[in-house]
């Protein structure tokens, strides 16, 4: 009992520590969509990989600067949440964002350092909202199946 107790109290934690982040980074896909834009160039962009076990994320970082009224600013953000990616993704986006490019800056009108080049929501976003949630769910009912058996009646 005290095992079971232990593995939902650490799911529950897991689904409580994921999910902040993964709603932020909904309302931010969300709200993007509706953003402002305007022009801005490229500056850089590269990619870096990190490995663990046999699979292998990519990372893509594009650096660029804008302008909001008077404001000049600098972003990197390609998008909302995660921005890992295979190989053959990663490639593509630094094909379609190479230094000194012209391209589409939506901006928060409420925060314009809030900036990003593809607005809305990603496969990684819900998946992440569905991964907190999964947690949330298994962690809560373990606890509850745990504490029904250890209270139930005894037949001897």
């Amino acid at each position: 009992m005290l095992r079971n107790f232990f593995i939902s109290a650490f799911m529950i934690a897991i689904g409580v520590f994921i999910l902040p982040r993964a709603l932020t980074d909904w309302r931010i896909a969300r709200d993007s969509e509706h953003w402002a834009y305007t022009e801005g160039i490229v500056i850089s962009s590269k990619s870096t990989h990190r490995s663990s076990g046999k699979t292998t994320q990519y990372v893509v970082t594009v650096d660029y600067r804008y302008r909001v009224g008077d404001m000049a600013y600098r972003g990197n953000n390609l998008r909302p949440g995660s921005d890992a990616m295979t190989f053959n993704d990663a490639e593509s986006t630094i094909a379609k964002y190479p230094s000194g490019a012209t391209v589409r800056v939506r901006y928060s009108q409420k925060d314009p350092t809030q900036a990003l080049l593809i607005p809305g929501t990603s496969s990684g976003i819900y998946l992440n909202l569905g991964f907190s949630l999964l947690f949330l769910f298994l962690g809560c009912w373990l606890m509850i199946m745990t504490f029904r058996r250890a209270n139930a009646p005894r037949m001897y």
